[in-house]
């Protein structure tokens, strides 16, 4: 057929579908307007008659499932549209790493061997309860070594005679908070003082180890109407299975000291009973309850743990900076008012022991700041370091959440002095850590040297990076 003869056969066809179309173009517009429309109408109804056509009969044309992809098995796998995560939480998460360097000979950290700028290394049993508790944070560089290494500096000891004291001591009277400059080490004392508690096997240890995850809306909630608060029941299956795994030894010597009963959520649930013969382990490990049961778990987690004295209790709070910096939570009631800070159940048990509303017959409580948060003048004025304006903004400075930290002990963590870097960077050349370059250009002094510099005068972190990433 000539082209001639298929522009009019679509031409007219046109016309005979489209009437009304016609019409409403010659009393409306201009021949010209009138037109146009034909030629657009008729061009995309030419387009598809001539693709229908030209298109060949291919009868045996397999259909592709979008979305899937073949495997050598002949098995058909998702495709993913990649990971949701930015680059170093992918890394991080996959564990897409090359095996880390290995030191020998190292001692592990315990109470007995705390030799000043002694690079030592966690028993199996310490690394496997720390790696539970989410001690190891990703950007510490802990990956490096096989088994994390760490450092005996000056506030090593101070860590270690904290725990000492919180054997025989309540936790009223045990309370520091470690502050200073990001990546100056107070998140690896934390993770010394949990080791050196759990190396004393009767103490147990509740870790809080990203309190910004309390506060800053990532989390369901619900008011329970019995303990007449907000629980956020994910975090607390995580922190609930935390607690069960580094401490389930202790927890199973701990009987509790009353009967308890949990109501079921539902009518047709039927209520879970505890006795006196059970123990704390089987509290936490009670796998018939229900998600919005496990504040009531927690709460009577917490109040056996008070009423006992046959075990030091260690709570050790990382980020506690975001909770003083966020005390107007993104969570919000039926009213669509946003939650304040103490309305939520986890963060209200804290300020009662920071502010020795409740203590510990024995036990201590460790809190760490982060720079990733705000400067906060209700944290610093709480802990004596500054004293408010009158005229500070609410929003800036909380006077009651301030009022309830006036008792913890601040700690700055210094830097570290060049005798440590020394100790670190002479480890680093015993594991090749080092570029093979740097090496052959510089001796070990002039290695140090530089280094110190570099860490701005004994930063730990930037110390790493100097020696890991400025190649």
């Amino acid at each position: 057929m000539k082209i001639n003869e298929i522009w009019e056969s679509v031409y007219v066809n046109d016309l005979q579908r489209k009437p009304s179309l016609i019409n409403i173009c010659s009393a409306q517009h201009s021949p010209m307007l009138r037109l146009n429309t034909l030629v657009r109408s008729s061009t995309r109804s030419f387009s598809s008659s001539v693709s229908l056509q030209a298109a060949p009969n291919t009868s045996k044309t397999k259909a592709i499932a979008k979305g899937f992809k073949g495997s050598a098995t002949g098995k058909k796998s998702r495709k993913t549209a990649g990971s949701f995560r930015f680059f170093e939480d992918h890394v991080h998460y996959a564990k897409n790493r090359e095996p880390g360097f290995e030191l020998s000979n190292l001692e592990t950290l315990n109470p007995t061997t705390l030799d000043l700028n002694k690079v030592v290394s966690y028993s199996e049993q310490q690394l496997q309860k720390l790696i539970q508790a989410g001690s190891f944070k990703k950007d510490q560089f802990h990956e490096l070594f096989k088994t994390p290494i760490t450092l005996i500096r000056d506030e090593t000891s101070t860590m270690a005679q904290f725990v000492q004291d919180i054997a025989t001591t309540p936790s009223s009277q045990n309370k520091i908070c470690l502050i200073g400059e990001r990546g100056i080490g107070k998140s690896t004392l934390l993770t010394q003082a949990q080791a050196l508690a759990i190396s004393q096997s009767n103490t147990i240890v509740i870790p809080i180890s990203h309190a910004l995850k309390l506060v800053d809306g990532s989390n369901d909630f619900f008011y329970d109407s019995k303990l007449q608060t907000y629980t956020q029941p994910m975090y607390l299956k995580k922190l609930l299975s935390k607690i069960e795994y580094i401490n389930k030894e202790l927890l199973s010597q701990i009987q509790l000291s009353q009967d308890y009963v949990i109501e079921g959520v539902t009518k047709d649930k039927a209520a879970t009973k505890f006795n006196q013969k059970h123990t704390l382990s089987d509290l936490v490990q009670a796998t018939n309850l229900a998600p919005r049961q496990r504040g009531r778990v927690f709460q009577i987690l917490i109040q056996e743990l008070l009423n006992q004295d046959s075990h030091p209790v260690l709570v050790t709070v990382d980020n506690f900076s975001a909770i003083t910096s966020h005390p107007i939570t993104p969570y919000r009631n039926v009213e669509n008012k946003q939650l304040y800070v103490e309305e939520l159940q986890i963060t209200k048990t804290l300020f009662q022991l920071t502010s020795n509303e409740v203590s510990f017959k024995k036990g201590g409580v460790i809190l760490a700041t982060s720079s990733d948060d705000k400067p906060s003048v209700t944290l610093k004025h709480g802990l004596g370091l500054i004293a408010a304006d009158p005229y500070t903004k609410e929003s800036d400075f909380n006077r009651t959440l301030a009022s309830k930290i006036t008792t913890v002990k601040p700690i700055t963590v210094g830097k570290l002095q060049k005798e440590c870097v020394g100790k670190l960077v002479e480890k680093y050349i015993e594991a090749n850590a080092f570029n093979k370059t740097e090496l052959e250009n510089n001796n070990h002094q002039n290695l140090i040297d530089q280094k110190y510099v570099l860490s701005g005068n004994g930063n730990p972190l930037e110390l790493l990076k100097s020696i890991t990433m400025y190649h």
